[in-house]
């Protein structure tokens, strides 16, 4: 249970007579049927309907007995036994009050009665005064039981209220009891262990799933609540609570106030499937990653925030992944994009099969998707070049959109972060193992570039929208690489399953008091923490969903017309590296398939156009046919046709042509347009070369002109940038940034401190 569903305790009275209040039961209706066979000689009659049933049945009665000659003791035999059997015995089966029972008899007696008289005085020799007088005392019968029907019923209504009264207290005083024998026995235990008799009871309530209860106490003067804490594991074994099971102590709303979390069941150990809702989502809503100890989800919000995920290998972390994958792909104001060099993108491809599936059914074959599927990951990059030429377009997006909406923050009267939409999704970047690139502590190297991209994205590109989510195997240093990723990632989940000292828990949370993560032994279970707003929660236990693998697959299809495309502003930031993402070269590592020389991929047709000579193979469907099945050679034409078709719908990768010398117009982005294969220029490259905007090269004229030996701070270059030169401080700041870690100029100092100058010579 998180902290601020425990703090919603019940409050009770000391004394175990007072109620608290529960869920009422639903009202009985009248009459209830007794033991045996329900039987109700007045089922759907009521005050109206039942005296013109008793009239209108003595009266056919009388007529047909005097017509036939039948004796008149005979109805006024059959009317004591209904008033018997009807009015008493039935009754006192259905347990109806003694009001009900006496009308009903007293309706029987009188309907009979009034019948046999009838008979017995032969209505043929009646006058009409005769006629007249049994027909008003028959009228007058039938309207006097009424009455005393309504007025049974009315009476019979008030004494079922007190009778579900009576149970429904009956029940709340069972549950209170065993309530209060709890919090005797809980309250004796922190006394003991604690040995302050000054702690006293405030509240109590148990869990929706009943796997355990919050306890709320006053702490005496001079107690702390840490030194409550530090009780928490010795509460737990106090109390013989089985393995699995913790006490967890945190602060209540007021100060000198604490909540006990006690687990009575391990639901650790409890599988919790992906619930399977696909139903759009907002990242202002949050993101459910999960289960807490309760059964609530635990929703994240990314928007201001990163992620860092560790585990050792076999905790779960990938399980975990598709589940944030899943929610991720139901906010209508998201998009993905992913990094994995380790498995040259292995932790995507489940995401990408429904895009794959719909580029290839080129002959519009209605069992497979359209052609129009979007994929799940908006840009997946499997090797180093593509990873900087991924990161590369997120700085320039990022300061494009700082420059480009400007209009829009005005209007919506925001500060510091751009509001996301559907027209404007925030872009998340997933970056699988990292370790693959924040352990290379080397210089001068693309992993190295890549390392301080991320740094930078993290700690400078949260206005903008994009923000990361990090796995990676251990939250050491040799792991993450710098303290600056766990500064930034307000969001930390540690997973526990094969981790059997709990040292990521530590690593990333550092020592939590009340909370053993070494009994979170369960696959997928695992600490989770965030700092975030508007919603944050102190680190807890959660405990992952169990996915399928068709999770992908149906997370795909059911959220294709959800997820959103790119805004005009960061397409065109991202250039041609973002436009050509897919392109038959660079989209290789999906699309290929087989071993050279194997099956028709052989013969496939090769990619056409582009420098890197990178062949096109078709999927294992067409490659590895299976054994035992045989494929004709018109299929086999078929299919190779099928696959030149998709080919040739692919774009090409456009060949690089040599830079422009002349000064190029002013543009929104201040990070430069790397081309989408090309590098970061060298330190010998001049500005006009590397394709810089012209407030940039502006920007480096003034440090060139004020000499090796001046330093300038970036309010110092503003001051001096040419009239019709407009740009926000960040955004330059970036850019010399920028070409500080080119070593196209100098750089010292840090912080708001940084000042530049131009190189030497």
């Amino acid at each position: 249970m998180s902290s601020t569903a425990a703090e919603q305790t019940v409050s009770m009275d000391k004394n175990p007579a007072t109620t608290a209040q529960t869920p009422q039961e639903p009202k009985p209706r009248r009459p209830r049927p007794g033991k045996g066979v329900p039987l109700d000689w007045v089922a759907g009659h009521g005050p109206v309907s039942a005296p013109v049933a008793m009239a209108t049945t003595s009266a056919a009665v009388a007529s047909l007995g005097s017509w036939t000659g039948l004796p008149p003791v005979v109805p006024l035999a059959v009317g004591a036994v209904g008033a018997l059997v009807h009015g008493g015995i039935q009754g006192h089966r259905q347990k109806m009050s003694g009001p009900t029972m006496l009308t009903r008899a007293t309706g029987w007696l009188l309907a009979s009665g009034w019948t046999s008289v009838v008979i017995a005085t032969d209505p043929t020799s009646w006058t009409a005064g005769g006629w007249w007088t049994a027909a008003g005392t028959l009228a007058a019968s039938a309207i006097g039981v009424g009455g005393a029907l309504h007025r049974a019923d009315v009476h019979e209504e008030a004494v079922d209220e007190d009778r579900r009264v009576q149970t429904a207290a009956l029940k709340e005083a069972e549950a209170n009891r065993e309530d209060w024998a709890t919090i005797r026995q809980w309250m004796a235990l922190v006394h003991t262990v604690t040995r302050q008799t000054g702690i006293e009871f405030k509240g109590f309530r148990r869990r929706a799933n009943s796997s355990g209860f919050a306890l709320q106490v006053s702490l005496p003067l001079g107690y702390p609540l840490a030194q409550l804490q530090g009780c928490a594991a010795t509460l737990a074994q106090a109390a013989r609570l089985e393995q699995g099971c913790l006490v967890r102590i945190g602060a209540a709303r007021l100060q000198g106030e604490a909540i006990l979390d006690v687990d009575l069941r391990n639901t650790n150990a409890e599988v919790a499937e992906y619930p399977g809702d696909f139903s759009p989502l907002s990242i202002y809503q949050g993101m459910p990653w999960g289960v807490d100890r309760t059964g609530e989800h635990i929703d994240v919000h990314i928007r201001e925030s990163c992620a860092l995920i560790v585990g050792p290998p076999g905790a779960g972390k990938t399980t975990l992944l598709d589940s944030i994958f899943a929610s991720g792909l139901r906010c209508v104001d998201l998009v993905f994009w992913g990094i994995d060099l380790g498995k040259e993108g292995g932790a995507f491809r489940p995401w990408l099969e429904t895009y794959k599936e719909g580029r290839l059914n080129t002959g519009r074959d209605p069992r497979m998707l359209p052609p129009t599927t979007k994929p799940a990951f908006d840009w997946v990059a499997t090797t180093v070049e593509e990873a900087e030429l991924m990161l590369a377009a997120a700085e320039r997006i990022s300061d494009a959109r700082i420059a480009g909406y400007q209009d829009l923050m005005r209007e919506q009267d925001v500060r510091g972060s751009l509001p996301m939409s559907a027209k404007l999704p925030m872009i998340v970047i997933v970056v699988d193992e990292g370790v693959q690139i924040l352990s290379d502590t080397s210089r001068n190297t693309p992993k190295a570039s890549l390392r301080q991209r991320i740094k930078d994205i993290i700690g400078t590109d949260r206005e903008a929208g994009i923000r990361m989510i990090l796995t990676a195997t251990d939250g050491n240093l040799t792991s993450i690489g710098d303290t600056v990723i766990q500064k930034h990632s307000a969001i930390r989940v540690a997973m526990t399953a094969t981790d059997e000292n709990g040292a990521g828990v530590s690593k990333l949370f550092g020592h939590i008091k009340g909370l053993d993560a070494r009994q979170l032994t369960a696959m997928g279970s695992g600490v989770i923490g965030a700092r975030t707003h508007p919603v944050g929660f102190a680190p807890q236990p959660f405990r992952s969903w169990k996915t399928k693998p068709s999770i992908a697959r149906d997370a795909c299809t059911a959220t294709e017309r959800l997820r959103p495309r790119m805004d005009a502003i960061s397409a065109q930031a991202g250039g041609d590296a973002y436009a050509l993402r897919w392109s038959r070269e660079r989209a290789a590592w999906l699309f290929s398939g087989g071993q050279d020389g194997a099956g028709p991929a052989a013969q496939a047709p090769a990619a056409k156009g582009g420098s890197g000579g990178v062949t096109l193979r078709p999927p294992s469907l067409f490659s590895r046919p299976q054994s035992g099945l045989s494929v004709t050679e018109e299929e086999r034409a078929m299919m190779e046709q099928a696959w030149g078709e998709f080919l040739d719908s692919l774009p090409e990768e456009p060949k690089p042509t040599p830079p422009k010398t002349q000064l190029r117009p002013p543009t929104l982005f201040s990070r430069g347009q790397d081309g989408p294969v090309a590098g970061p220029a060298g330190p010998q490259s001049s500005a006009a070369d590397s394709g810089d905007p012209e407030w940039l090269m502006a920007a480096l004229a003034v440090l060139a002109a004020a000499g090796p030996d001046a330093w300038m701070a970036t309010s110092g270059v503003l001051e001096k940038l040419p009239q019709g030169i407009t740009i926000h401080r960040s955004v330059l700041s970036g850019g010399l940034a920028k070409a500080a870690r080119e070593g196209r100029i100098r750089t010292r100092g840090k912080g708001g401190h940084t000042e530049y100058s131009t190189n030497a010579g």
